[in-house]
């Protein structure tokens, strides 16, 4: 397309201005065509800015999605090597559950939106997901597993994407438990796992995994997520690179995923709970049989949450029937 044509030359010429003359001239179009370009790469978030007398500029601290990129930067042997890069989408995990028929043997098989409209994120929440302002992927997986180790999945994918970030951000992120990533107490990231079962025999077909990551704090963003969302462009030392940290989480998640079928489920637990903040605080444990206060004070090998309650009672909690919220001081 025209416009993925024009976002490589400005990508090329990052943080200087390209004229709309030089640019129809390199692709054999008219400067009519070129705006009609640009209007539509501003329209999907890319930080494009026309300077009178001088022409186009793509901000240097701005940065692209482009597979190939992502590509080069893998070290997987099949997750991300079929990759999309989606304009917009309602969600990413909803577009593979819904092309699922074509998937059957893709294993590994990724989408990346640009924008979704309807993210997801766990027990029915929407995940805010604007036009260039984060990494939103999910990814098709035909697991080799019981139905009872997928929740399993959303634990590799938290310690993948803790991984990527310390890898492309430089700093240590926490989590809340199950699947919130923060720092400073800011949630940094959303994972949700979803999973097709044959009902007669409760066989798996597929596994889908959604990540989404906040790389900017949108100037849009609704007024009621200013306080809870955070963004890695607010804590890192530097702007991050979207594709580094892209191939950064595949990387991890597929060496994570087959450390775990070849038995290696202890030391990923292990992992997970060094992330976890929520050890030793007071929580409002918010469930389908009522609510209730209660301190977190360990994980079991399912990684679901103990919890001590006011009369030191112990409680398992089951992450897809539960949430915990911290009390107000």
């Amino acid at each position: 397309m025209l416009k993925d044509a024009i976002l490589k030359i400005l990508e090329q010429n990052k943080g200087f201005p390209v004229s709309g003359l030089a640019i129809g001239k390199e692709l054999g179009v008219s400067r009519s065509a070129v705006w009609k370009g640009i209007h539509q790469l501003q329209e999907q978030g890319f930080a494009v800015s026309s300077i009178p007398n001088r022409g186009y500029l793509l901000d240097e601290r701005g940065d692209v999605i482009r597979p190939e990129t992502v590509e080069a930067l893998l070290k997987t042997q099949y997750l991300g090597r079929e990759l999309e890069i989606l304009d917009v989408i309602d969600s990413t995990n909803t577009y593979l559950k819904r092309i699922s028929g074509t998937l059957m043997g893709k294993h590994g098989h990724t989408a990346i939106a640009l924008r979704q409209t309807a993210g997801k994120g766990r027990m029915q929440r929407q995940f805010y997901s604007p036009a260039q302002q984060g990494v939103y992927m999910s990814f098709y997986l035909e697991p080799r597993f019981a139905f009872q180790d997928i929740s399993l999945v959303t634990i590799i994918a938290v310690v993948a994407v803790c991984r990527a970030i310390e890898e492309t951000a430089g700093f240590r992120p926490d989590v809340k438990w199950v699947n919130d990533v923060l720092y400073q107490g800011k949630k940094l990231c959303g994972i949700l796992t979803e999973a097709s079962v044959v009902a007669e025999s409760g066989q798996i077909r597929y596994l889908v995994t959604g990540i989404g990551i906040n790389i900017n704090k949108d100037e849009k963003m609704p007024e009621e997520l200013e306080s809870i969302v955070g963004a890695l462009n607010e804590f890192s030392a530097q702007p991050c690179d979207r594709n580094r940290l892209i191939a950064s989480v595949l990387n991890h998640f597929e060496t994570l995923f087959e450390s775990y079928l070849a038995g290696n489920r202890e030391e990923i637990l292990k992992e997970y709970k060094e992330h976890l903040c929520v050890f030793g605080q007071e929580y409002n444990i918010v469930s389908l049989n009522g609510n209730y206060p209660a301190v977190p004070v360990d994980i079991d090998g399912e990684a679901h949450l103990i919890v001590r309650d006011k009369s030191g009672a112990l409680h398992t909690l089951n992450s897809g029937e539960i949430s915990i919220r911290k009390k107000e001081t």
